[in-house]
Order: C-alpha cells, then structure tokens, then sequence
C-alpha cells in the first residue's frame, strides 16, 4: 500500500528478498531475463513501475502474465512480460483485494498520526543503518496504517510542521528510498480514485483541512497526475515547527 517499508529496510541491508515479498523471474522479447522483488500486497501497476524502470517499456504499454494468464487490465498491441516464481498466493490475494477501498469518512487517530509521523520523519532524515536498528518499529508502524485513506494521509503530513518538511526531505533522499515512498503513495491515489473512493467532496474536506484552494488540486487529480498534485501541496503548504515525538 502507502509504506512498504519491509522493502526499504530489505534495500538498506542488501538482502535479496524483503520481508513479505518475493523474487520473480521477469522475462520478455526485448531482452534477457531479469529479477524484481513483489510485495504480497502489490498491485499489477507497482510491478510495471518496477518493470519500467528496468526496460523503459511505459507502463501504459506493459501486459503482464501469470501462469499464462493477463495479470490486471488487458493493453492491445502490448510489450508482454512474464513473470515466474512462487506467485500463487500472491495473485490471489491481490485479485481478492482489488475491489477493497480505504476509508475516508475515518478520521486519524492520535495513534495513527503517531505512527505516520515515526515512518515519515525517520524514512526523512534516519541514515540507512540507524533505520535497520529499528526495523521492528518500522514494520509494525507501517501495518497499523495499512487500512489509512490516501487523503488521510497526506492530511497527517500536511497539518504537522515535522512532516512537512519531512516529504521534503524524502524527495532528496537515495533513489530507492524516495520511489518506494512516493511509488505506493501513488498507487494507493489510484486505487482509490478508479474505485471511485477519491471524489470531489473528499478533496474538497481535505483542501480545507491542509488550507489549499481546491482549485489549485483539483486538475492534477482529475488528470490522475499524482506526483504533481503531492509537488503542489508541497509548495503551497509552507513547513513549520513541530517537536512531538513518538512513541510506539
């Protein structure tokens, strides 16, 4: 979802697969076989991201296969790409949550905002082995906030000074770490938007909580531009000072 925070932890230590995940053979016509590690909660377009980056192939024109059946939404004239590995209990599960949204009308807990706030200020600011010396915290945070809105999310961010300039930070951090991050955040934009659970009366409470005009994110979320839209809030919403600090 939003954190897969198993999978940074994996990438700080070089471990060859993260906790939850699994490594799958890639293989395609425009070249040699390749490996990408798939969390049991990712979604076909997470593995295209991946796959894009390996091979360039834009994930509008990507078509996976699993077991020699399409794996998500059929694209004609498509570069096809096959995956292979112990994906069994993984294509279920993904299959059985597609339809699964995320609560909006729920709002964030004291906790919740806790444990938002630990994950986003040490992925932030936390170097690579610090992070590993609190590998536990991490994951266990990151699950209690897999069922949180999107929008809920960003609205923790937004609202307190520490993670405003937190998400800034995590835009100049190593490359892993930073697509991770923003790379399930935006999958969890569009999953809830295709679901219809990211509406205009949503982003309209949510302006008005984090103090934007609607107006200005509006367009970026009709068009599906998630990346500009989080660059926009970025911009409009100035960082300030906050000095709470967490505890698990």
């Amino acid at each position: 979802m939003l954190f897969r925070i198993s999978r940074l932890i994996a990438i700080f230590v070089l471990a060859a697969v993260a906790v939850g995940a699994t490594e799958v053979t890639v293989k395609w016509s425009g070249g040699a076989p390749f490996l990408v590690e798939m969390g049991d909660k990712d979604s076909p377009d997470q593995v295209k991201r991946r796959i894009e980056k390996v091979t360039g192939t834009p994930i509008a024109r990507q078509q996976l296969m699993v077991g020699g059946e399409p794996w998500g939404t059929g694209v004609p004239n498509a570069v096809v790409f096959q995956l292979e590995g112990d994906l069994n209990a993984f294509h279920k599960k993904s299959a059985r949550n597609a339809d699964e949204t995320r609560d909006f009308s729920a709002k964030l807990t004291k906790k919740e905002k806790k444990h938002i706030k630990f994950i986003v200020t040490n992925l932030a600011d936390t170097d690579p082995i610090s992070l590993l010396q609190i590998k536990d915290k991490m994951l266990k945070a990151g699950k209690k906030i897999d069922h949180v809105h999107p929008l809920r999310f960003l609205e923790a961010v937004f609202t307190d000074g520490k993670m405003k300039v937190g998400i800034r930070n995590i835009k100049r951090r190593i490359t892993w770490i930073k697509d991770e991050f923003f790379d399930g955040l935006i999958e969890s934009l569009d999953h809830e938007f295709k679901l219809n659970n990211l509406t205009d009366p949503m982003v309209h409470q949510f302006a008005g909580i984090v103090k934007v005009a609607p107006a200005k994110i509006l367009p970026a979320i009709h068009q599906k531009r998630w990346m500009h839209f989080i660059d926009i809030l970025i911009q409009e919403i100035p960082p300030d000072g906050d000095p709470d600090r967490y505890d698990m």
